[in-house]
């Protein structure tokens, strides 16, 4: 619910359900760069602030806003979570020399 990260204890969790995660990635590619790493641009289209881990790697996007950030290649597990929101997860293989996008927004049912 505060959408912070930390560790907990596996005996003060209790299991309900897998998690939904995107096996396919759920970043656009949009090209090539000049840089070994990857080049992803994270678009935040929401009124919340978002963290997106990538790897081990913490990103923050303040409210509709955007940041441009370099990851590693390779295949990498991402979740991307906002406070009161269900977070959303996946694997991305993130090729070198090539640049992404990655867009959030909340929606409601």
């Amino acid at each position: 619910m505060t959408n912070r990260i930390g560790w907990v204890d596996k005996d003060c969790v209790k299991f309900l359900k897998n998690a939904e995660v995107n096996e396919n990635g759920g970043f656009q590619s949009t090209g090539v760069t000049s840089n070994y790493n990857s080049e992803v641009k994270i678009v935040n289209k929401s009124s919340y602030n978002i963290k997106l881990v990538v790897g081990d790697e913490p990103f923050s996007v303040s409210p509709n806003s955007e940041k441009t950030v370099f990851v590693k290649p390779g295949r990498k597990n991402y979740v991307a979570s906002a406070a009161g929101v269900y977070p959303s997860s996946g694997s991305q293989l993130f090729e070198s020399n090539h640049s992404y996008e990655w867009e959030f927004w909340v929606s409601t049912r």
